[in-house]
């Protein structure tokens, strides 16, 4: 695995501890961005072990989509859930509370299917490292 691939998922990785965090502190809207975040430099780091240096964010979800999903190397449900974090995330960022609030279970909801992402790429990125995908 290269070094960029690494630091992509120990970046992914403290996302997800940073998420918590701000939970912990009251932050959910702000947990569930980082949430979201944690996803999307997973997902890059896959994509960098297949050659495809991204960074916009529509980008990587149409590259995870093709290079990843439809060739059935990851699951669908990934991708779902890559594309309703970054609906969570614009909610969380850009909308006011008068509009768009994110309860405490919903960001806790969001980390913990940030783990799942992270699972999922590191035993892909494994994979990737033995030869099997």
């Amino acid at each position: 695995m290269s070094d960029e691939v690494e630091a992509l998922m120990r970046k992914a990785r403290r996302t997800v501890r940073a998420g918590y965090r701000l939970l912990s502190g009251g932050f959910a809207e702000e947990a569930t961005s980082e949430s979201y975040y944690a996803k999307f430099y997973a997902a890059k780091a896959m994509l960098l072990s297949e050659g495809k240096r991204l960074s916009q964010h529509k980008h990587v979800i149409r590259a995870f989509e093709e290079l990843l999903v439809e060739t059935r190397r990851v699951d669908r449900r990934f991708l779902a859930s890559l594309d309703a974090g970054l609906r969570l995330r614009h909610s969380a960022d850009y909308e006011t509370d008068l509009a768009f609030t994110i309860s405490e279970e919903q960001a806790r909801e969001s980390l913990k299917s940030a783990e799942e992402f992270l699972d999922m790429a590191e035993g892909f990125l494994n994979e990737r490292m033995q030869g099997n995908l």
